[in-house]
């Protein structure tokens, strides 16, 4: 699974340092994606995606969550008219249901959903940089603490997940 880091920087400058820095740790620049408010200049950056830029991610997000949400419902109403009636192998088929939609959105809330770009606004209005660095999971540590050491100047915001297909 691919992550992604969220890292802002106060100039171009110290954002095209922080990715000579991340590619001799390894990470191509196809997995860097620099944002910036209009005319903010991003020349030698790596541009992020159009889906990037609209956070399109987030859609993505609450799509999934309120599917999950409303799946469980349906599959609820339909589970105590099962019971109702007496048809108790449905039941218990909507019981199981209903525990696996429960599951995937317990383990969507705490472990998949992170930061996502649009909470950076205020700081990109002000002509900061944001630098989208995508990771694999094992290396996520590896890479936070390699840029905070070399680059002091650099806020790291967290990270979210990323969608490296669809160029999310």
């Amino acid at each position: 699974m691919i992550r992604r880091l969220y890292v802002l920087f106060p100039d171009r400058a110290h954002a095209l340092a922080a990715c000579r820095t991340l590619e001799t740790l390894g990470v191509p620049r196809r997995r860097m994606h620099a944002l910036a408010r209009e005319g903010v200049a991003l020349d030698g950056l790596p541009a992020a995606t159009a889906a990037q830029r609209e956070d399109r991610l987030t859609r993505v997000e609450q799509g999934l969550w309120y599917g999950n949400l409303v799946l469980f419902f349906l599959v609820l109403g339909v589970t105590v008219l099962m019971a109702l009636q007496g048809h108790w192998i449905a039941t218990l088929v909507g019981v199981l249901l209903m525990l696996a939609s429960y599951l995937a959105g317990e383990w969507f809330a705490t472990r998949v959903i992170g930061v996502h770009a649009r909470e950076f606004a205020d700081a990109l209005r002000h002509g900061e940089i944001l630098l989208l660095v995508d990771v694999p999971v094992h290396r996520l540590r590896e890479v936070e603490h390699q840029l905070h050491r070399r680059h002091p100047e650099a806020v790291i915001g967290g990270s979210g997940w990323a969608i490296e297909a669809l160029g999310m």
